[in-house]
């Protein structure tokens, strides 16, 4: 009877001999694709106060403030500026450039992750095929928004906490990395808070050593990072009629207003859910279902 592959499966040292080779091609790869696709000029909506907030060193006034995204952003401005002597009103060129790095680094964490879940090639090449032909992605890679470093920082999590539940050496502290990265994750896209189950779905599957331990480790890293952001986005607030405490209440509040008056059924979300997933990856909507139908059909019966 063949083995069920399991999320402990450890990756090994080998791993088909090209690791190197074709991590490096989907990098290369996706950074390609977000430098074909970067406009000329910003035209997405919060980047256009993502920029100068960072040239500025202001936080963002959406939410928590969205401080480790403007600060990422204001170091590659600052190295753009020094490097390659760019003016201020060229600044969002180095923070496009800034995106799209972040964008290859989620292909190749996304790669690594894959392959240790599946101890499979195949599903790593196919991850970054998907990934790298998808056109939403694509274009808002290098587009000055947080969908870039949140996923880099999210498939960093998810990979450092692979480590951390598939092996016994420095467990703990990959447990802490994952953390850290997804403290910084939670601080540039709040709803992916909602995300951090999957530690916890994998501490009840897996079952490793010294589990909660590892998930208190997880949390504390969280808690760190997040905290940062959040101090840091008190400190660098700028707009003196409302207070960032009190900006945070407000926009609660005008989330929880949108919602009334914007009532959406089950049936609507899963239509736009839908919608969405074609939008961002044709081919990942297409084999969606033959795959899932697939993959049933071949498990194996114990």
């Amino acid at each position: 009877m063949r083995e069920t592959p399991t999320l402990s499966h450890c990756e090994s040292p080998g791993a088909g001999g090209g690791v190197i080779v074709r991590r490096s091609l989907g990098f290369a790869a996706m950074l390609a694709v977000a430098m074909a696709m970067r406009t000329e000029y910003l035209t997405h909506w919060d980047a256009l106060d993502y920029a100068p907030q960072a040239i500025r060193r202001h936080s963002s006034d959406l939410f928590l403030g969205r401080w480790w995204f403007i600060a990422f952003m204001r170091a590659a401005y600052i190295i753009g500026r020094e490097l390659f002597s760019l003016t201020i009103l060229e600044g969002y060129r180095a923070m496009q450039l800034a995106c799209a790095l972040f964008m290859a680094g989620a292909v190749v964490a996304g790669m690594a992750w894959t392959y240790r879940l599946t101890k499979s090639v195949i599903a790593e090449i196919g991850f970054a095929v998907l990934i790298v032909s998808s056109p939403m992605l694509g274009a808002i890679a290098s587009s000055v928004m947080t969908e870039s470093a949140a996923l880099f920082m999210l498939s960093l999590s998810f990979l450092a906490w692979e480590h951390a539940i598939a092996t016994r050496r420095k467990a703990m502290i990959w447990a802490l990395v994952s953390g850290l990265a997804f403290g910084v994750m939670v601080s540039m896209r709040e709803p992916g808070i909602v995300l951090g189950f999957w530690p916890i779905i994998s501490c009840l599957t897996d079952k490793p050593k010294r589990r909660w331990a590892l998930l208190s480790a997880g949390g504390l890293g969280t808690a760190v990072t997040l905290g940062i952001g959040i101090l840091m986005a008190a400190r660098w607030y700028p707009w003196p009629d409302v207070s960032y405490w009190q900006n945070i209440g407000r926009w609660i509040s005008s989330m929880q207003i949108e919602r009334e008056q914007l009532s959406v059924s089950l049936s609507d979300q899963l239509a736009t859910l839908a919608s969405y997933i074609y939008r961002a990856s044709p081919v990942v909507a297409l084999l969606m279902i033959p795959s899932l139908l697939w993959s049933t059909a071949k498990r194996p019966r114990t």
